[in-house]
Parts: structure tokens; sequence; C-alpha cells
């Protein structure tokens, strides 16, 4: 047993990846938990894990330039909201915006204990004196609803969230992260009743039977002025920003910040909605161009919606099957659109090819299954997919000066990559290469 063991695990060691596509370039450690999100931005990766540590990284060197436990639990969402702020969501009821400008995370980093980044993967949240040791950043917070797990989203300064009251209904606010500014627009808007609005919906009297849409699963912005929102029952629908004075507006280069303010509260009018997935929740929604969305659920199929169409109710939807349940991340770049499933299998599809799938990756583990027959038990080796718990494709332009004396030169042969970042189950953060090809 122990030679069919070893044997398999050299084996597994040995092969590659299944498909022709994706080649591991390296594998970041840090987190000690289930990584939850990860977010990129030019030469910068922000991960977070399920025990709510935040971890910043530098894609040039593999190394952390900082850490701290920002939340008390399971991190749901990161975005990052220009070169010095960075937002995240969790299910401790709060969003916070952190300031990690230089300043704040020099006076952070200067005081840190003497333990190398290297070391992260011996942190213990049980171990309060430690934690201490690596101290917030300045933030902002803002409450949301207790209950939800939803995905909440963030465009120009807009933020859209799960309303504090019903994780039915959904909450919009302008966000200044500069100023750390915060002011709600919409309140405890119903998705559903603009749905009975439109559609002349009927209620069932049922006691047994909740009524609606069930909570809000993720939220997307497509622009300034359109987003879109997934439903626990499967139902998608789209909804327009309307501006009756200035419209809010937040942009951010290198060199130059800008901001105006909205001074009414916008109008929200539904103007899009679909049923192909009820009843699986909707567990991902991505845009794939300015005229279409791509939505997974629970399910086994990737739809394509044509957002512009003039109808409210679209059934005429194109569907790219998967072929394994949960479809719980899509990702779109160039061309390609990349998924991950529940079972830990990424797919990457080409656009330009009628959809056409071009490569199929995972990772495979040994693992023991125990079979009891006749009150006799036998070890089994099996071959299982290591769980993947977050995903992200990054372009990478390997020309970005770093400011560190360190040089990664697997990253640095060529001057222009499409990255995926995969976060798993053990804590591991692993990032791949996507060549090219036509």
């Amino acid at each position: 047993m122990h030679n069919e063991l070893k044997s398999l695990i050299l084996k597994v060691l040995a092969s590659k990846n299944t498909g022709t596509l994706m080649n591991q370039l390296c594998s970041l450690r840090g987190h000690l938990n289930s990584i939850t999100t990860i977010e990129t931005r030019h030469n910068l990766i922000v991960s977070t894990d399920d025990h709510g540590w935040i971890i910043v990284w530098d894609f040039h060197t593999h190394k952390a330039l900082y850490c701290w436990k920002g939340h008390d639990k399971t991190v749901l969402t990161t975005r990052i909201l220009d070169d010095h702020h960075i937002l995240t969501h969790s299910k401790d009821s709060e969003i916070r915006i952190w300031d990690l400008s230089p300043s704040q995370i020099g006076k952070l980093t200067s005081n840190l204990p003497d333990l190398t980044f290297n070391e992260l993967t011996y942190l213990n949240d049980e171990t309060s004196s430690l934690v201490a040791k690596f101290p917030l950043p300045k933030f902002d917070s803002i409450p949301v609803n207790s209950l939800n797990f939803c995905n909440i989203d963030y465009h120009e300064g807009l933020l859209i969230t799960p309303s504090t009251i019903d994780s039915d209904n959904f909450d919009i606010y302008q966000v200044d992260p500069i100023d750390f500014n915060i002011s709600r627009l919409i309140h405890n808007c119903s998705g559903f009743k603009h749905y009975k609005h439109h559609t002349g919906y009927i209620e069932e009297i049922n006691g047994t039977k909740r009524d609606g849409f069930g909570i809000i699963m993720i939220a997307k912005f497509v622009n300034h002025e359109r987003f879109f929102i997934g439903y626990e029952s499967g139902h998608l629908l789209g909804f327009r920003l309307e501006f009756p004075s200035s419209q809010s507006n937040f942009t951010s280069t290198n060199t130059t910040q800008s901001r105006s303010i909205i001074n009414k509260e916008p109008k929200i009018s539904l103007v899009y909605y679909n049923e192909f997935h009820v009843p699986n929740p909707i567990l991902s929604i991505e845009v794939l161009d300015s005229t279409q969305l791509l939505v997974g659920s629970t399910g086994k199929k990737i739809t394509v919606h044509n957002i512009e169409s003039t109808d409210i109710l679209n059934d005429e939807v194109r569907e790219i099957n998967v072929k394994y349940k949960g479809i719980q991340s899509i990702q779109v770049i160039n061309n390609l659109i990349v998924t991950g499933t529940w079972n830990g299998v990424i797919k990457i599809f080409d656009t330009k090819n009628d959809f056409m799938l071009v490569d199929k990756h995972e990772i495979k583990l040994p693992r023991l299954n125990t079979l009891t027959s006749n009150h006799h038990q036998n070890d089994q080796l099996i071959e299982s997919s290591q769980k993947f718990s977050a995903l992200r494709i990054q372009h990478y332009n390997s020309s970005i000066n770093s400011n560190s004396k360190y040089k990664n030169i697997v990253l640095r042969k060529k001057s222009n990559k499409l990255l995926v970042l995969v976060g798993y189950n053990n804590g591991r953060l692993m990032v791949f290469e996507i060549d090219k090809r036509e």
C-alpha cells in the first residue's frame, strides 16, 4: 500500500496541466485559511481569507508588503478603489474602506515585529498579542445586513450593497475614498416590487411558501448608470440609474483624481429581467463587453445576455455548457472566458471561436477512500481535485517598475502576460500564465 501511494504521489507531482494554455508561474504562501477574494491593480495583489486576514502582495517580488486582520469573519468582497484605497466587505456586518497610502503604510511597517513575511504562515488568529502587532491601517466603515453573504460591487464612486434592513433589497451609496466621505443615495429598494410592477405579477397566498426572489446573491455594475442583481431564486434583474442633477463621478489616475457630487436622489427603473437560471441561485456575473453579460449559477450553464435589448423580458439567451455544477466565478480577458466551478475545475472558452472550450485545468490530489463491506474495511487510493475558493485574471505588464531591489526572472521574461490567480482552500495563492495563441 505504501509503494502504491508513493507511486501515485510521484505521478501527480510529475504531471503538468491537463490543458495547453495555463502554465504555473509561482505560488504565494501567507494565508493560513481558505482564500476568499483576490483583486489586482498594476503590480499589486490583494488577497483575503475566511478569518478576515488581508494581505497586500507585490507582483514583482512575490513578497507581502503588509498584512492585517481586517475583519472578525469571512471577507466576501474586495475592491481596489484607486492607487491608495481598498474596500473589503465581510460577514461581520461591515464594509471597510482602508487607506493604504505610502504615508500610512510607512508608519505601520516601521513598527512591525521581527517576523518576516515568509513566516506569515505561523500567524494564529487566537494569538491576540501577535495580531495586535500588525496594526490596522486607517479606515472608515459602513454597516450592512448581518445575515448577508452577497458579493457587493463598486464603480466610479457608487457602491451597491444589500439593504441594512432587508437582505432581499439593496442600498446604493456614494463613496469618496479620498476624504472618507460616505452618503446613502438609495435606501431599501426592492427589486421584486419593480418586477411585480412591470409584469403584473400576482402574489400567491400561501403560508408555507416564501414570496419574492429571496436574498440578493450578487450585484454587478456594467457602467455608471446600469447594474444587475442576481437573486437566490435564480432571477436576474437589470436596473438603470437616472440622475436628475449633476451625475456623480469618481475617476483616478496615477497623477490626478476628480469627483462630482449628486445633489438629488437618483431614480431607479427596471430595464431587464431573465428567469433562465430559476430555481438555481445565481453565483457569478461578469461583463463580456458593453452589450453582453455572462451569468452563472449553481447549475451547469453560463448564459450570455444581450443587455442592450429593448425588451425588458428577454428569454433569448446563449448557453455555454460548463458540464460541472456551481459556476463560482467567471472572468473575462481579451477574447477568453475563464470559469471556475465548485469541484475545483477551471475552464477557458474562446469567444472568437463560438465559445469553444480551449483548456481545462485542475490540480489533482491523492487521498484515501475507506470502503466498508461485510465488516471489512479497505483503503482505496483515489484522486480528487483541489478545491479553489477565489479566481482572478489580470493583464500584467512586467515593464512596470518596482521600487524593490528584488526582480523575478520568470515574470520578466516577457513584457506582457495574461495571468490567472487562483486561491485555494489550503491558503495557497497560485499564479498561472495563459499562453496566448492565435
